[in-house]
């Protein structure tokens, strides 16, 4: 009988350390699973500010080339305005000049 107490008492004694041992790891696996929820939430926090800083960068990217490309453009048309209004006068020119060479010598 006493062979049988101290059997059973070696039994409890190994499931009450099992025990302990599973609720420790229990214990162990739930703090890695909130960390890595948390780690998961701060970078879909991140994440999205991230993309945020980018949209609103190239928002104002966008804004600037298109002011960019605004003053190039009249900056292009006042060129070709300038250069034609030049190529107009060195016509006349050319024409009233040929006009008096060539018109009054006939």
């Amino acid at each position: 009988m006493e062979l049988e107490e101290t059997s059973h008492s070696g039994v409890e004694e190994s499931l009450r350390k099992i025990t302990h041992t599973l609720a420790m790891k229990n214990e162990e696996i739930s703090n890695f699973v909130c960390t890595v929820k948390q780690s998961l939430s701060n970078l879909e926090t991140n994440t999205n500010k991230v993309q945020e800083d980018l949209e609103s960068e190239f928002t104002g990217l966008h804004a600037v080339l298109d002011e960019m490309k605004d003053s190039m453009v009249t900056r292009i048309k006042q060129e070709r305005a300038s250069r034609t209004y030049d190529l107009q006068v060195a016509a006349a020119v050319f024409y009233y000049y040929y006009f008096i060479v060539y018109g009054l010598s006939r």
